[in-house]
């Protein structure tokens, strides 16, 4: 449950992540950097391989967490469907 809640949340926080930046740099007078950075995550979204490579990248780096609380959970016995995604976003929003 863990797992899972975490793929979700990361899966989520890079969908918004690139929704973010492309409504910021279609703002009038927004800085030139939005430009590049809007562009940028849609294309990881459009060229899957890249979009994956930013997925998986994420996960590994943010993998240390989601292990911790996977244990706590197991150590603890909470089986709560809810709580076990509360902690797979937390787990992916830290990273």
């Amino acid at each position: 449950m863990v797992l899972a809640g975490y793929l979700v949340a990361v899966l989520v926080g890079l969908i918004a992540l690139v929704v973010i930046y492309a409504v910021l740099s279609a703002l009038p007078d927004a800085p030139a950097y939005f430009d590049l950075m809007g562009v940028t995550p849609i294309m990881a979204l459009v060229v899957p391989p890249l979009g994956m490579f930013a997925y998986f990248l994420t996960i590994v780096v943010t993998g240390t967490q989601t292990l911790v609380f996977a244990l706590l959970a197991e150590f603890f016995s909470l089986r709560s469907f809810w709580l076990h995604m509360l902690f797979g976003g937390a787990a992916a929003a830290a990273g």
